[in-house]
C-alpha cells in the first residue's frame, strides 16, 4: 500500500497476490515445508541456472547479457559508494533513470508508522538547487516524461523518463533529491494529507486489505507486522514526524545504500561522465558487508541488522485460517508458506521448480483435476514476497461457486500433490526443462522500455553479483 503506480504498473515485490476469501498460512523456520525442501537440498553443481549456459548469455562489460541484445552496458562505482549500471541504447528516443535506496517501511520508527513512505513523497517537493515544489514534474511533463516512486518493505525506488535530448538536465534535477532535499514544514503538512488519501483508497482495495491482514498476523517483534503506508492517525503530530523524517533521511539515504540505473541513447562514456558529475555529491556512508555474523551499528546504512535474526511468525501464529469478506466479488483460496530468504539461492531458484509443477495446466495436473470436478477456474503458484530474511511461496486457486463449498478438499489435494513431488524428489529432466525455458526467455526477452528496464535493474541489482545484475 505504499506505491503510487497504477495497479497495472506496480512492481512484482508490491504485487498483492493475496486478494481472496480464504488463506491458510504456515511457518517452518529455516527449512522448506513439503516439496520445497527438495530443490534446496543440493544447490551444488548438479543444478545450475540457465544464464550460465553460453548459448543463453554472453559477457559484455562484465555483465551476462543476451546475445541478441543490441544495448551496451557498463557497471561503475562512484567514490562515495553509489553503484550504477549504465545502459546505452541508440535505438531509443527516450531516456530513463531509476535510483533505489536499500531501506523501506521495515525501518520505520515503531511509534510512527509510515515514515519511509512519507520520506518518498517529500523528496519530490523541492531541493536547495530547485526549490519550486512543482518544477520537477512540470519540467518532465513539458518534455514528454513522467516520474514516480514506490516504497516497499526493504527498499524505496524513484524513477523517471524524458525525451532523450533533455536527459542530462532531468538527471541533475533528479539527483538533487538525494543531495539536498528541502523537507519544508509547509510541505510536510500538505503531504501528510496526501498520504492519508492514499491510505483511504487502499482501504477499499482487496489486495491491500489481505496484505495488511497477513502483516498484522505476524510477530509484533518483527517489522513485517508494521503498517507501512501511514495515515493521518500515524503522521498527524507534525513536529514529531518531521524530526523523525529528517533523522530517517540522515541515517539511511547514503550513497553506499543506493543503486542507480540510467538508460539513454548517449554513449557509455558520456553517461559515466553525467552520473559522476551529478551523483558524486550524495553523502557517502559505511559500505557494510551483508553478513549475519557482522556486528553493525544500528545507525549504519544496513537496516537489516535490526531484525536479521527475528522470525516473522511465532509458532502460536501459524496454521491459521482466515475468512475474509472481499470488497469486490471474489472467490479465491490462497495458501501461503513462510520460508527462509531465497536470495542466497538465486542460481538454483527452488521456488521456480516447485511452481513449475504446481502451476502446470496440462493433463494430469492439479488444475486439470480441479477443473474436472468443477471446483476451480484457475490456479497460480510461485514466489510471493521476498526479503533479506524470509520469503513467501503462494498458491492461489480461483474458485467456482461449487469449489467454494469444497475448500477443505482442495487444500488436501494441494498438500497431497506436494507430498507426491517430495516423494519423487527432484527430477533432472524437469529441471532441464525449467533451465531450457529460462534460457529461451532470457535470450529472446522482449525489449523493455527504458523506464521499466531502469526500475527493474536498480531494484534488483544489489541482490546479485554484478555479472548477474541483468539476468537475476
Amino acid at each position: 500500500g505504499e506505491s503510487r503506480w497504477s495497479a497495472a504498473d506496480k512492481r512484482a515485490r508490491l504485487d498483492a497476490r493475496c486478494d481472496g476469501e480464504c488463506a491458510a498460512r504456515r511457518w517452518r523456520r529455516r527449512r522448506w515445508d513439503a516439496a520445497m525442501v527438495m530443490a534446496m537440498a543440493s544447490p551444488g553443481d548438479e543444478f545450475t541456472t540457465a544464464v550460465s549456459d553460453s548459448a543463453a548469455a554472453v559477457s559484455l562489460g562484465g555483465l551476462d547479457v543476451s546475445p541478441l541484445d543490441s544495448r551496451l552496458y557498463r557497471a561503475v562505482t562512484l567514490a562515495n559508494g553509489l553503484e550504477a549500471l549504465l545502459v546505452s541504447d541508440v535505438l531509443s528516443d527516450t531516456a530513463a533513470a531509476s535510483l533505489d535506496v536499500a531501506v523501506g517501511h521495515f525501518s520505520d520508527p515503531d511509534d510512527i508508522p509510515g515514515v519511509a513512505h512519507f520520506c518518498e513523497h517529500m523528496l519530490f517537493l523541492g531541493t536547495e538547487k530547485y526549490p519550486d515544489e512543482g518544477s520537477y514534474r512540470q519540467f518532465l511533463a513539458e518534455n514528454g516524461g513522467f516520474s514516480n516512486a514506490y516504497t516497499s518493505m526493504e527498499n524505496t525506488n524513484y524513477h523517471f523518463n524524458v525525451v532523450a535530448g533533455k536527459f542530462q538536465e532531468a538527471l541533475d534535477r533528479f539527483a538533487q533529491f538525494f543531495v539536498a532535499p528541502l523537507f519544508t514544514a509547509d510541505a510536510t503538512d500538505r503531504e501528510m494529507k496526501a498520504i492519508d488519501s492514499e491510505h483511504q483508497k487502499n482501504v477499499q482495495s482487496d489486495p491491500h486489505r489481505l496484505f495488511q491482514l497477513h502483516k498484522s498476523s505476524a510477530s509484533p517483534l518483527h517489522p513485517y507486522s508494521k503498517f507501512g503506508t501511514g495515515s493521518f492517525a500515524t503522521l498527524s503530530d507534525i513536529p514529531k514526524v518531521r524530526a523523525a523524517l529528517l533523522e530517517f533521511h540522515q541515517r539511511y539515504y547514503v550513497a553506499s545504500a543506493m543503486t542507480l540505473c540510467v538508460v539513454s541513447p548517449e554513449s557509455l562514456d558520456v553517461l559515466e561522465k553525467w552520473v559522476t558529475e551529478h551523483f558524486s555529491a550524495i553523502r557517502g556512508g559505511p559500505k557494510e558487508a551483508r553478513d549475519s555474523n557482522c556486528a553493525l551499528d544500528p545507525a549504519s546504512a544496513d537496516p537489516v541488522a535490526a531484525y536479521r535474526d527475528l522470525a516473522p511468525f511465532e509458532q502460536s501464529q501459524l496454521a491459521r485460517l482466515y475468512y475474509v469478506a472481499p470488497v469486490k466479488e471474489l472467490r479465491l483460496l490462497e495458501l501461503v508458506w513462510i520460508t527462509e530468504s531465497l536470495k542466497p539461492h538465486y542460481r538454483v531458484k527452488p521456488a521456480s521448480y516447485v511452481a513449475h509443477l504446481i502451476g502446470h495446466e496440462g493433463q494430469g495436473s492439479l488444475l486439470s483435476l480441479l477443473k474436472a470436478r468443477g471446483w476451480a477456474d484457475g490456479l497460480s503458484a510461485g514466489p510471493g514476497r521476498s526479503t533479506e530474511t524470509f520469503a513467501t511461496f503462494d498458491v492461489s486457486v480461483e474458485l467456482t461457486s461449487l469449489g467454494n463449498d469444497h475448500r477443505d478438499e482442495i487444500v488436501m489435494l494441494i498438500f497431497g500433490y506436494l507430498r507426491l513431488i517430495r516423494e519423487q524428489g527432484v527430477q533432472q529432466w524437469i529441471w532441464d526443462e525449467c533451465r531450457a525455458t529460462a534460457a529461451m526467455s532470457f535470450r529472446f526477452h522482449e525489449r523493455e522500455e527504458p523506464i521499466k528496464l531502469a526500475t527493474r535493474v536498480s531494484a534488483e541489482a544489489r541482490a546479485f553479483p554484478k555479472e548477474h545484475a541483468l539476468a537475476g
